[in-house]
């Protein structure tokens, strides 16, 4: 008697459960960055792999990739996402050195020859995302667009930032125009380590100051808490009777 609403029970519970994941990717691949080129459609897809970072410490991961064109003419976009807990000017510098870095090893692996290129300035249209833009040198065809933003990350209830970049090559539509769909926000503030090492950087007498400070301090509370030998113990008590 109870076969039926119990299969029936089952058999909804399971479409829920699949329209849920469903949902739940559609709402990822809505959410998924993209990177724009004007004039990249009309070049054929190209067999290109992303990079390897199964190596990298911390590893980003891959969010989006696409190759156009061939290794003669070509067009490569991507963008590649980490936790982050929080963001100070200082670190801009050297997160765009490491995005170029990885830019212009896509462009070695899609033609064969590495970029000569140089940053060119560029005004951002909002204080987040920042961006760079890399032109060709003379003798060399390959230019990039990088940008780099902050992104909920619902998953951790935390951000992500967001790496993305665009190159081209040969003659393709130029990169540097490119734009990156996805949805932005501000940078996380910095957490309290993060500042400390900040200033640290910017005051160094005073973080080393503080650090003699601190080290005396802590062999001071050394040497009274540690224990004392025996053999000092029977002298003392020798010399008391």
């Amino acid at each position: 008697m109870t076969r039926a609403p119990t299969r029936a029970w089952a058999t909804s519970f399971a479409l829920s459960c699949a329209l849920t994941a469903l949902a739940g990717g559609l709402a990822r691949a809505a959410s998924a960055p993209r990177v724009h080129v004007a004039g990249a459609e009309r070049l054929p897809p190209y067999a290109l792999d992303s990079l390897d970072f199964s190596k990298a410490s911390p590893r980003p991961e891959v969010v989006a990739f696409e190759a156009r064109g061939s290794a003669e003419r070509g067009l490569v976009t991507s963008c590649v996402s980490l936790p982050a807990s929080g963001w100070v000017d200082e670190a801009e510098p050297v997160a765009f050195e490491k995005l170029a870095g990885i830019a212009a090893a896509t462009v070695t692996r899609a033609r064969g020859k590495p970029p000569a290129w140089h940053e060119e300035p560029i005004v951002a249209r909002a204080p987040f995302p920042l961006r760079r833009a890399l032109a060709p040198d003379a003798g060399d065809s390959a230019d990039a667009s990088l940008v780099i933003g902050f992104v909920r990350d619902e998953g951790r209830d935390g951000h992500e930032a967001l790496a993305c970049f665009a190159v081209s090559y040969g003659g393709a539509p130029s990169a540097r125009d490119a734009q990156v769909e996805a949805p932005f926000v501000n940078a996380p503030p910095p957490g309290t380590s993060l500042r400390a090492l900040v200033w640290s950087v910017h005051h160094p007498r005073e973080t080393g100051a503080l650090a003699l400070v601190c080290g005396a301090v802590l062999a001071f509370v050394y040497l009274r808490a540690r224990p004392r030998p025996k053999i000092a113990r029977r002298i003392r008590s020798t010399r008391g009777t």
